[in-house]
């Protein structure tokens, strides 16, 4: 760690004891910030085995959370480090405060050594949205800048009801849009998985999977039908357990080559590239057994 007065002269504090020994061979983009009283030290480790449903990424991304940070110790006790996203392709993030005091994260979606369609175009990879962070029960809460309700045009959707089968949603518009799910299960042992398929089509067997199982509390998203595949050596299909799924929100923003999905006002996120071809634009629910739902979908600009 350095430090400096005027960001012209730095001095050498010494290294930083982050108390993660062994963990991965190099850590990448560190980022030390405060955040609600809290010390929050976001980092991109790799060399870490997948443990579960967890490090399935070629590399990962995520955070540990200190009580203090004494910069005479340059030590970070903390109670271990959580992984921040867990979509195929969130990496690299940075972070910086608004005029406002927030602070706003982007991540590099995408990732080293691994290959994506665009590469033959010399094109390679993109930001994700502006997301803000909290703090909220020891975790980093991650949630899309207010800002972008501005790019919302026409509501092409907006149903709600109960459901029991599949309900295919009529739209035109290509891949460009922001989708609002929430779900309500039945207070029953015998909860079956609901899915909801965006850049569908049917006729082809295509799209990209989003389930969740109440049963399991587990969210799981699957790429493997969803247009031109690739990086399949690292897996098709992350999962997240998530605590409570009697209720869940959906909070989603499709793009031409990316889905970004926030669970739960942020408790999750699922940040992943897609290469969707023609005709993958459709968009269903299904349920096998009964849900109370509402859907709300906007055209993005």
């Amino acid at each position: 760690m350095y430090r400096s007065a005027d960001a012209v002269e730095w001095e050498l504090l010494g290294e930083v004891d982050a108390g993660l020994p062994d963990f991965g061979f190099m850590w990448e983009c560190p980022d030390l910030f405060e955040i609600d009283g809290k010390t929050v030290l976001l980092f991109s480790p790799q060399g870490l085995e997948p443990e579960g449903d967890r490090y399935h990424n070629i590399y990962q991304t995520g955070y540990v959370i200190a009580d203090d940070f004494r910069m005479d110790e340059l030590k970070l006790a903390h109670d271990g480090f959580q992984e921040l996203d867990a979509g195929f392709d969130f990496y690299a993030t940075q972070t910086a405060e608004s005029p406002d005091g927030r602070r706003i994260l982007t991540a590099w979606m995408g990732l080293p050594e691994i290959e994506y369609p665009t590469d033959s175009e010399d094109w390679a990879h993109c930001l994700t949205l502006p997301r803000e962070l909290s703090l909220k029960d020891g975790k980093l809460m991650q949630q899309p800048v207010r800002e972008l309700v501005a790019l919302r045009k026409t509501k092409t959707v907006s149903d709600a009801g109960l459901l029991s089968e599949t309900k295919r949603f009529g739209r035109d518009g290509a891949n460009c849009y922001e989708l609002q799910l929430e779900l309500t299960f039945p207070a029953s042992a015998d909860q079956a998985p609901v899915t909801l398929d965006l850049c569908e089509d049917a006729a082809n067997d295509k799209r990209f999977r989003i389930t969740l199982d109440p049963s399991a509390k587990k969210i799981t998203i699957d790429r493997s039908r969803c247009g031109i595949p690739f990086a399949e050596d690292f897996g098709t299909t992350r999962s997240l357990a998530v605590e409570q799924m009697e209720k869940v929100k959906l909070q989603i923003f499709v793009d031409i080559s990316s889905i970004e999905i926030f669970v739960n006002d942020g408790e999750a996120t699922f940040t992943s590239r897609v290469f969707p071809e023609a005709g993958e634009t459709g968009l269903s629910l299904a349920a096998g057994s009964t849900i109370d739902y509402s859907l709300d979908l906007w055209e993005l600009a």
